[in-house]
């Protein structure tokens, strides 16, 4: 009853432009990087904040985050690991190179009837 709808949604963006630099990126710790996006050419890294919830994490752009290229660098480690960790899984699952032949053999069936 006290509640109306927005008349629009608010981004990210829109709340940085509204509060201005209140708060920068520097004035808080990076605990970690949890992911990046590509927004029109730029990476951004979804990043978590020390003493900050999961909730209150923010994508940054990489300019932003000079202070914290030790936590970019553990971040692009791990996820070229994890890279090379499912490559060698996917490479050495029999059932998978099975499953693989065995849609070979039947598209090569199908071609030759």
């Amino acid at each position: 009853m006290y509640l109306r709808l927005a008349s629009r949604t608010t981004t990210q963006s829109d709340l940085r432009r509204q509060l201005g630099n209140v708060l920068t990126p520097a004035d808080f710790g990076v605990d970690r990087i949890l992911a990046h996006r590509n927004v029109r050419g730029q990476t951004e890294y979804l990043v978590q904040w020390e003493g900050c919830s999961y909730l209150q994490s923010t994508y940054e752009p990489e300019s932003s985050l000079s202070h914290a290229q030790t936590k970019l660098t553990q971040y692009h480690q791990k996820r070229r690991k994890i890279e090379i960790d499912v490559a060698t899984v996917l490479c050495d699952d029999p059932l998978r190179t099975g499953a693989i032949a065995a849609f070979n053999m039947a598209k090569v069936e199908m071609n030759s009837s």
